[in-house]
């Protein structure tokens, strides 16, 4: 994930050494409510052409 606070990561995480952060993945499991409805889809023949 970019756009985060790189000193207030290493800050929090890395006082005290040399290690900087470069990225923040998210690792875990996903809140009871975080699945949306899958959003409608075109057919294949409306948005194909073979040739």
């Amino acid at each position: 994930m970019a756009g985060f606070d790189r000193g207030v990561v290493d800050a929090e995480f890395f006082a005290g050494t040399t290690w900087r952060s470069h990225l923040v993945v998210n690792i875990g499991y996903p809140g009871v409510d975080a699945y949306r409805p899958r959003l409608p889809r075109l057919a294949p023949q409306d948005v194909v052409r073979y040739v």
